[in-house]
């Protein structure tokens, strides 16, 4: 086992992305092209690939996690299409930031550098006290607990920025958690996963397949459902994008507010 997590770094450049024009043998591709040519007549094409494309999908997301395991936060942190800068972008010196389903509380220790005030919240007991125990600091709360109920209690906007990393996917009733957020914050910061970042989904969607990234997922995302939840929820878009294999947005209820 290994005594330190390795400092996970996803700087390119174009050397980097450089390969060999002879590449090495890949004996073990080489003998699954083989059982996949003589396979593929006697079991049939569709479901040779349907097999494939769950074993791709099995192993993707088993691949994440031990990836998580092995670099831990600079993974985690370096991933995801949102980053340390667009939060101190948003984010007025000293001002309030509520982070919804903050998980271990990676994303509010770095709101925390520049916020006066961060509020963190998570179903998940067990996550609260990792947070705690990792992400100490006077001006952070973490607090166990249901967010609808905390947002059925507002009465007018209490933050500046409300954080929805990889939340919004896990929710039933999208458009209404993102309407209470949006008369609870000034400003809301979404990333959720991208459905076409993996070039496979569609097939898997046409054969009846699972695509969802995470069994926990009530749904995945484009840029035009996100949007249209977000247009429904009465919040208006000031920056969308796909990066890194997800959909990053920036939305506010203030008809007066640019990025």
């Amino acid at each position: 086992m290994e005594d330190s997590a390795p400092v996970f770094d996803d700087r390119v450049s174009e050397g980097d992305l450089e390969a060999p024009r002879r590449k090495p043998r890949a004996t073990a591709a080489s003998i699954l092209y083989r059982f996949t040519s003589a396979a593929a007549p006697v079991l049939g094409r569709r479901r040779l690939l349907s097999w494939y494309l769950d074993l791709s999908r099995w192993f993707h997301r088993l691949s994440f996690e031990i990836a998580g395991e092995l670099y831990g936060e600079s993974f985690h942190l370096k991933r995801l299409a949102v980053t340390g800068s667009l939060i101190r972008r948003l984010l007025p010196e000293n001002g309030s930031v509520l982070d919804v389903g903050c998980g271990t509380g990676r994303w509010s220790r770095v709101a925390s550098e520049q916020a006066g005030r961060v509020v963190a919240i998570d179903l998940s007991a067990t996550s609260i006290e990792t947070a705690r125990r990792l992400h100490p600091g006077p001006n952070i709360e973490f607090v166990v607990g249901d967010v609808a109920q905390m947002l059925s209690e507002s009465a007018g906007p209490a933050f500046d920025l409300a954080l929805l990393i990889h939340v919004l996917e896990h929710i039933d009733d999208a458009v209404d958690l993102l309407s209470r957020l949006r008369r609870l914050a000034r400003t809301v910061l979404v990333e959720v996963p991208d459905f076409e970042a993996d070039m496979l989904n569609h097939v898997r969607r046409s054969l009846g397949k699972a695509f969802y990234s995470d069994s926990d997922h009530v749904r995945e995302y484009t840029e035009s459902v996100l949007r249209e939840q977000l247009g429904r929820a009465g919040l208006r878009v000031l920056l969308l994008e796909n990066r890194r294999g997800s959909i990053l947005a920036v939305a506010t209820g203030d008809t007066n507010a640019v990025l």
